[in-house]
């Protein structure tokens, strides 16, 4: 019989229990990162900005309402405005939960004047938006009015508000938490430990 003393440390550790415990924590930190990644909304990535170059203005962001109403769906918009062409270019995307949609190009006539650049987007069956481009500023406003009558047969207009206002801001949100609400034992013991 083999004296216990002479046996190396390795030998006497039970290995299988280790690598049980080493598989629990592996699969634990992917579960904490798999509910952390499914409760962080995607947001775009934009800046808020107005540039103004030759007979070009492009202005880029995220609507944002300033009039105190409920938020706005996430998405993205670029505005390039060609003075020579008398033309607004509007490009836009909406983000719906995980999804991005295809992007949405649309043309308008524009007007300039002396420190601002303003267009009509008549296209929606409910809605009008009048944009302004204020150069002077370097912002952008809309404002989105509801159309009494229906451009197209069928649809119901009453449910969407009369009015709203609307500015580009920077594409970022508060952060909220996404590990809040669930239950992540080392992320919250990492927190601790590092004080964050």
């Amino acid at each position: 019989m083999v004296e216990q003393d002479t046996v190396p440390w390795w030998c006497r550790w039970n290995w299988w229990k280790v690598a049980f415990f080493i598989m629990l924590l592996l699969f634990e930190g992917a579960r904490e990162i798999a509910v952390i990644q499914a409760n962080s909304p995607a947001q775009p990535a934009t800046l808020a900005t107005v540039v103004s170059t030759g007979d070009l203005t492009v202005a880029q962001g995220r609507w944002n309402r300033i009039d105190g109403g409920s938020a706005l769906v996430a998405g993205a918009v670029r505005i390039d405005c060609r003075r020579d062409e008398r033309r607004c270019y509007e490009v836009s995307y909406g983000i719906n939960g995980e999804y991005v949609n295809s992007p949405d190009l649309s043309i308008y006539p524009a007007t300039w004047g002396v420190d601002q650049i303003s267009y009509e987007n008549n296209d929606p069956a409910c809605a009008r938006y009048s944009v302004r481009v204020d150069q002077k500023l370097e912002k952008v406003f809309a404002i989105r009015e509801r159309k009494d009558k229906p451009s197209m047969a069928g649809f119901d207009c009453t449910k969407l508000e009369r009015r709203m206002e609307m500015t580009l801001t920077d594409g970022s949100e508060p952060f909220a938490d996404p590990a809040k609400g669930h239950f992540l034992p080392m992320l919250t013991l990492l927190k601790v430990v590092f004080g964050k």
